[in-house]
């Protein structure tokens, strides 16, 4: 659909033209590479449903090594792999788990499911 230039997040500007197209009532925005357990996308829909006043549901991302076809071990194929697995599997997940304990709101962004009436209502000036 395009690219738009709503400003300097390039994952917001890739998606925006095709959140505003869709018909449906949530919208999941996942990173590429982003994996989630076969339950979490239900779950997330049992919070949505749960209050109407509930817009936005993220997960803690997941991690795990592959194991390629054929292949007898797991690797980390790159520096680059080894990296996030590390900080998202540890350092990303206490902070997220710490943050929202004492309540204070904690968004990566990986993924995460919108109730698409709240982003096509008019903004609020409260």
């Amino acid at each position: 659909m395009g690219a738009s230039q709503l400003g300097a997040n390039p994952k917001i500007n890739n998606i925006y033209k095709a959140f505003k197209a869709s018909s449906a009532p949530y919208v999941l925005i996942s990173d590429a590479g982003s994996c989630m357990h076969p339950s979490t996308l239900r779950d997330m829909v049992e919070k949505m449903e749960a209050r109407d006043s509930v817009g936005l549901v993220h997960q803690i991302p997941y991690v795990y090594l592959q194991q390629e076809p054929g292949q007898s071990e797991f690797r980390l194929d790159s520096f680059s792999h080894l990296y996030q697995f590390v900080y998202f599997g540890t350092w990303h997940a206490k902070l997220y788990l710490g943050l929202n304990f004492i309540g204070v709101a904690c968004i990566g962004g990986m993924s995460c499911l919108l109730r698409k009436s709240v982003f096509d209502a008019p903004a609020s000036s409260n």
